[in-house]
């Protein structure tokens, strides 16, 4: 469809495509020599954007989840809410025991005769 059409469709304004675009919430259309196509992917996009809109979300913070949801990202990595990256238990064990550096670090601290 052209943007004439998907903005019929969306119910907004071909401005507003556009300016989606630039404000990085639209991925660019598939072009046919000089004139862009959209499809239904295109619309349900903006049907997000204008649902999250209504909700009261920013364009920036709508710009943010679209991002995490293509990199294939979750709702709590973007929100900082993953759990923590799970320790190996013998990292653990050297938590108290700062690294010592050279050769003779592993050897007891004791007086060699």
């Amino acid at each position: 469809m052209t943007i004439e059409d998907l903005a019929r469709r969306a119910g907004v304004s071909t401005r507003n495509v556009r300016a989606y675009r630039t404000a990085g919430l639209l991925p660019p259309p598939r072009l046919e020599g000089r004139t862009g196509r959209y499809d239904d992917a295109h619309l349900q996009r903006l049907a997000v954007v204008a649902r999250l809109q209504r909700r009261g979300w920013s364009l920036a913070a709508i710009r943010d989840v679209l991002a995490a949801w293509d990199a294939g990202g979750s709702l709590d990595e973007l929100l900082g809410l993953a759990p923590p990256a799970r320790r190996d238990w013998v990292d653990e064990l050297f938590d108290d025991h700062p690294p010592m550096a050279g050769p003779d670090a592993m050897l007891p601290h004791v007086v060699w005769n």
